[in-house]
């Protein structure tokens, strides 16, 4: 969760080039979701990123795919869903 609408457009922008799959916004929680490749490294890409843009998240999660989205991901149909909430 972000702490304005100024913070998840910037952010937006971030998440944008570390996301393996289109941003989810959810702009009246100022969150955004995105699905990434390299959990951790995402995690700490996107840390980092929103902290040299002076963006302070008021939390960041990592969340591990349903058994759907592995099995998706595993049927070749997507890239591995896992999420980053910022």
């Amino acid at each position: 969760m972000l702490a304005s609408s100024e913070d998840l457009q910037a952010t937006r922008q971030i998440v944008a080039v570390i996301a393996s799959g289109e941003p989810r916004i959810n702009e009246s929680a100022f969150a955004i979701s995105v699905p990434v490749a390299e959990r951790t490294r995402a995690l700490v890409r996107v840390a980092t990123a929103l902290h040299d843009a002076g963006i302070e998240p008021l939390d960041i999660t990592l969340r591990r795919p349903t058994l759907d989205e592995a099995f998706i991901h595993l049927t070749g149909d997507a890239a591995l869903p896992l999420e980053v909430s910022a």
